[in-house]
């Protein structure tokens, strides 16, 4: 009997070692879980600044593109002013030559005139 007794006190112990080689992996597989959710917390939260940061960047280039479509139109409308002046120009100097050629032949009627006039 004792050595039954004996043989169910091994049997006991090696069955307590086991049980307690198990609680401890238990342990560290709960303890690991835990550190896995806190880093997955932590993704999720940096996960979240990166896709607002990315909505920010976002919203910053739309604007860029916004300023350039702007820049390009002004860049146009000043080409096309430009065009328009030297054809301002080229009219005002052809008008500034007519006015001296008339002046020119106004003078030439009156001093015509001023001979027929005073003159005879």
């Amino acid at each position: 009997m004792s050595e039954k007794l004996d043989e169910m006190d091994i049997f006991a112990s090696s069955t307590n070692s086991i049980l307690n080689e198990m609680r401890k992996r238990v342990e560290d597989l709960v303890e690991e879980t835990s550190r896995q959710r806190q880093r997955a917390a932590e993704n999720e939260q940096e996960l979240t600044r990166v896709k607002q940061d990315f909505e920010s960047l976002k919203s910053y280039v739309s604007s860029l593109v916004g300023v350039r479509q702007t820049l390009v139109s002004s860049e146009k409308q000043f080409q096309t002013i430009e065009k328009l002046f030297e054809r301002l120009v080229v009219k005002n100097t052809q008008l500034e030559s007519e006015k001296v050629q008339k002046e020119a032949e106004v003078q030439k009627v009156m001093d015509g005139f001023a001979i027929t006039i005073f003159g005879s």
